[in-house]
């Protein structure tokens, strides 16, 4: 989360949500109060990818299109995902807000040496964040839809035995 005042940016990570905002220089004044905005557009579907974003959902790939018909709308036990969302500069497949969670689906580019640097540092860069990162080749989500969805339930059940698990989704 950022949080802007007076030209001045401060982080706040989720854990730190509910903490009292302190301020170089003592507490904010009820005006100073008024004016901070909370944006979250810069962490979650940033302005700059959105033409990117929507062209990713027009043209998914066949193994994203199989596995959104189960994902969309709270078919799946009634959990909300989203599609090519972002967080910061990574464009998600698929996102849970409610458990912070990832799921990605990977072609034959992701085979190459770069690639799979690439895609490890991504993940690890979400799991830092606290987010927990699926991934899936096309391949298993069209030949075997049904153990996808089970490793999928699976992963939602242990994150709801973890601290990732809100009652509410954030975004």
């Amino acid at each position: 989360i950022h949080v802007f005042c007076n030209h001045q940016a401060f982080y706040l990570t989720p854990s730190l949500r509910d903490t009292p905002l302190l301020v170089q220089g003592g507490e904010l004044g009820e005006r100073s109060k008024r004016r901070i905005v909370i944006n979250r557009m810069q962490v979650h579907n940033k302005e700059s990818l959105l033409e990117f974003r929507r062209r990713l959902r027009r043209d998914m790939t066949e193994a994203e299109r199989l596995l959104w018909k189960e994902l969309r709308a709270g078919r799946f036990n009634g959990i909300k995902f989203k599609r090519q969302h972002s967080i910061g500069n990574y464009i998600l497949d698929f996102y849970c807000a409610r458990f912070r969670l990832v799921i990605e689906l990977d072609g034959m580019p992701h085979r190459e040496r770069e690639q799979k640097k690439a895609d490890a540092m991504r993940d690890r860069h979400l799991q830092e964040m606290n987010y927990t990162v699926l991934r899936f080749w096309n391949f298993e989500v069209e030949s075997s839809i049904e153990k996808v969805l089970r490793k999928i339930s699976q992963t939602i059940q242990l994150a709801k035995t973890t601290s990732n698990y809100q009652t509410e989704p954030t975004v």
